[in-house]
């Protein structure tokens, strides 16, 4: 069926999930003819992503010349507009969270309160938290001597200063999408973030675009 896809004359092709290492070899075919190709691999974040393919063995994938940019996005509450209230920041929480805190940062987050609108809820609607890696020929070196994820990571988030969707709640908890504690309560901490911590101000600027 891919082999037909990639046979056909269009510009974008779309497979469900890379289930094994032959459909990774068939994706990767059609990225070379220069289809534009999107898929999904079931992971708690990108480079959790990268360690799956390299366990089926998927290498001509991960080492191939055309670009390939992995995306990772968990769902989250959104806080309500009408009653969502700015705080200080709670340290103790960014503690939590692997982000660390200058006693000079005066930034405020907000958090949830509950009216009629939101049922008592304090969240009204959905957002997402989102991480995107886009694989480096510095990554490819790494992926191919059998690096792990963490290491990974870690030489993504130095070098290319990747942003993890913890610190991208972060962020949206800054601007009033949603709150530290529904951040909490959504994603699992990577090690490899640990290792690379950021501040508030640097995740604030970072997740900006002002960096």
């Amino acid at each position: 069926m891919i082999e037909a896809m990639i046979d056909y004359d269009s510009d974008v092709m779309m497979v469900s999930s890379v289930k094994n290492k032959e459909v990774a070899l068939r994706l990767n075919r059609a990225a070379l003819v220069g289809k534009k190709v999107f898929s999904s691999v079931a992971s708690n974040d990108t480079t959790t992503a990268i360690y799956q393919l390299m366990e089926m063995q998927a290498d001509p994938l991960l080492a191939t010349p055309a670009p390939v940019v992995l995306v990772a996005q968990k769902l989250l509450r959104k806080l309500c507009t009408d009653c969502r209230e700015q705080v200080p920041l709670d340290t103790p929480q960014l503690q939590r969270l692997g982000v660390t805190f200058k006693p000079t940062e005066r930034r405020q987050i907000y958090e949830a309160r509950g009216c009629e609108h939101c049922n008592h809820l304090g969240y009204s609607g959905m957002t997402a938290l989102h991480e995107v890696f886009e694989i480096s020929e510095a990554d490819r070196q790494v992926i191919l001597k059998g690096g792990t994820a963490s290491a990974i990571r870690e030489q993504a988030r130095q070098r290319r200063r990747l942003i993890s969707m913890t610190e991208d709640g972060v962020y949206k908890s800054l601007i009033g999408l949603t709150s530290l504690e529904e951040v909490a309560n959504t994603v699992l901490i990577h090690e490899g973030d640990l290792n690379t911590p950021r501040n508030v101000e640097d995740i604030y600027y970072l997740c900006n675009g002002q960096a």
